[in-house]
């Protein structure tokens, strides 16, 4: 039997250093683990994740209390580490491990096959990079311009694909910025109408994150993209911060050839197991096979 036990004030602080020395890289991580940072996102019945060490190996763990646990890893496990998971899913207690990097990926997929490997591609973008590409079209939204948002949830199926629950991304990320988090929503306009639609926030206090970027059919290709990006990507370096854009799917060519225009570079991608014991395969829905 592996022990999972709590991390002490010295392996934290020890975590901490590794991954403020990779911010972009390990931003959503960082956040979670920062002290300094204000979790903006939270609620006040979710669970913090814990930080523990297996055999010497840092997780962090949600659910360590409910009957089934997820987990993400940034460094490469020692054989004893995997063993501990592999025990995990023998007893059918793991909905999901994170592996964020291909070190720690290329270790534990020859040894984890019953189930579902995706990945996520990240990239990060650092000011003397940065290939601004505005658009005359694009302007910062306020919460008068909810009717514009609900309209454009009625004109175009792009605003519906991304849901959470029974809202899409769009409404529940617009409300946060009209309720006075710390969420930036930008818009694009084809006269009075909302056709695309971008919003960013922190994901941890180095790096600001591009939440959601989406424009309505029969308004793509035209920059309204770049343009929302390079807004967001201006008041984020206004704000001495990094710019990172998770895309949890894959990215697609169109948006890796646009990112790649603005400045951006790749960095560790996100890879997940879902075993196939656990009764939550919607967790495989999203990202590509690998």
């Amino acid at each position: 039997m592996h022990d999972w036990t709590r991390a002490t004030a010295a392996q934290r602080d020890e975590v901490l250093r590794y991954l403020a020395a990779d911010p972009i890289g390990c931003r959503h991580v960082y956040g979670e683990l920062d002290p300094d940072f204000e979790k903006w996102y939270a609620t006040p019945d979710e669970p913090e994740p814990e930080l523990l060490m297996v055999e010497g190996w840092p997780v962090l763990v949600w659910g360590r209390q409910t009957p089934t646990v997820s987990c993400t890893a940034w460094t490469a496990p020692t054989p004893a580490a995997i063993g501990a998971v592999a025990e995990l899913l023998a007893e059918g207690a793991l909905n999901e491990l994170g592996a964020l990097g291909d070190d720690v990926f290329a270790a534990l997929r020859p040894c984890l096959t019953d189930g579902a490997w995706r990945r996520g591609d990240n990239y990060g973008l650092m000011r003397e990079a940065f290939r601004p590409r505005p658009s005359p079209a694009v302007r910062k939204l306020t919460p008068e311009d909810r009717p514009a948002v609900v309209k454009a949830q009625e004109n175009f199926a792009a605003f519906q694909i991304f849901r959470t629950g029974d809202h899409s991304l769009v409404r529940r990320n617009f409300g946060w910025m009209a309720q006075g988090r710390p969420v930036t929503c930008y818009g694009a306009f084809a006269g009075e109408d909302l056709v695309g639609f971008c919003s960013a926030a922190s994901s941890c206090r180095a790096v600001q994150e591009i939440m959601l970027l989406t424009v309505g059919q029969g308004h793509r290709r035209q920059g309204l993209a770049s343009g929302m990006l390079t807004v967001q990507i201006q008041e984020a370096f206004a704000q001495g911060k990094l710019v990172g854009y998770h895309a949890g799917g894959g990215a697609e060519e169109g948006i890796h050839g646009m990112l790649m225009k603005l400045g951006f570079h790749r960095v560790r991608y996100t890879y997940r197991f879902i075993p196939s014991s656990t009764d939550e395969q919607w967790r495989a829905s999203w990202g590509t096979p690998v």
